[in-house]
């Protein structure tokens, strides 16, 4: 039998055990989606470990109900997926192309997951304190964050969008990205190629961060920025008890350019149904 054959090339769903000990996990009733979105990223990490072997869908889904568990963005997309299509919201799932600065002229892989829910709003958890902390509409209606003076909206050219991002009075692109739907095989090929490439950021640091109402927290290595209410601080991981709790509570013994042993960071699932 080849290897394609094991291969499933639909989404592995969340069953009902999974979505109650999730919901207990995000402390979420899931009366809106606005509030869905908001339990949801402020109850679990960004978490980018580089060349961390690929974990299953069910084993994503395992470790965010019943073990506490991180990701990267792929995660967050696949685990809130699922959630949400259980509760019977319609979603695509879609690919984003990073536009960080000093890269505007270059065409960077499809990287980023994101969510288009019931066709009206981008639902993105997965980008760290510089993404949306609300469902962002596309037809271009911003959303202000005032507690951290961020502004999100999208604009569109043609097919492409772009998820346009504004603090103190900067803008620029986040992402652009298109409303077609990727499947599975999409979103492992382009996890393993941000986890082990030379030229994707994520293979070569280990990178945390946790969204707050005011801001946020970023570990880079041993790099650490505290935001709050659009201030940033910087310090090392050693003056940062915040920053070792966070990782203690995900895990992670070590933090530094080679990956950590941790049980509880889950990187892009792969396409297998087991």
């Amino acid at each position: 039998m080849s290897r394609s054959a094991n291969w499933q090339p639909s989404w592995v769903p969340m069953n009902d055990d999974q979505l109650s000990a999730y919901l207990r996990r995000i402390d979420s009733d899931t009366s809106s989606l606005d509030n869905w979105f908001r339990s949801h990223l402020y109850s679990i990490p960004f978490v980018s470990v580089p060349c961390q072997p690929t974990a299953s869908s069910t084993d994503v889904l395992d470790s965010i109900a019943y073990r506490q568990g991180a990701g990267d963005c792929f995660y967050h997309a696949i685990a809130l997926a699922a959630a949400l299509s259980h509760s019977g919201f319609t979603l695509t799932r879609v690919l984003g192309r990073p536009t960080p600065p000093g890269y505007e002229d270059h065409i960077l892989p499809e990287t980023h997951a994101l969510l288009i829910v019931d066709n009206k709003y981008v639902v993105d958890t997965g980008f760290g304190i510089d993404g949306p902390r609300a469902p962002v509409p596309l037809d271009g209606t911003a959303v202000h964050n005032t507690a951290s003076g961020q502004t999100w909206w999208i604009t569109c050219e043609s097919t492409t969008h772009s998820m346009m991002y504004e603090r103190d009075g900067l803008r620029r692109p986040l992402y652009t990205f298109t409303t077609r739907e990727v499947t599975p095989a999409d979103y492992s090929a382009m996890g393993f190629y941000s986890s082990t490439s030379p030229d994707s950021p994520l293979s070569r640091s280990l990178i945390v961060q946790q969204p707050t109402p005011t801001g946020g927290i970023r570990i880079i290595d041993t790099r650490v920025e505290h935001w709050t209410h659009g201030t940033r601080e910087v310090s090392m991981l050693d003056e940062s008890d915040e920053a070792r709790a966070l990782l203690s509570r995900l895990g992670i013994a070590s933090c530094g350019s080679a990956a950590p042993s941790t049980d509880n960071v889950s990187k892009v699932p792969a396409t297998r149904g087991e």
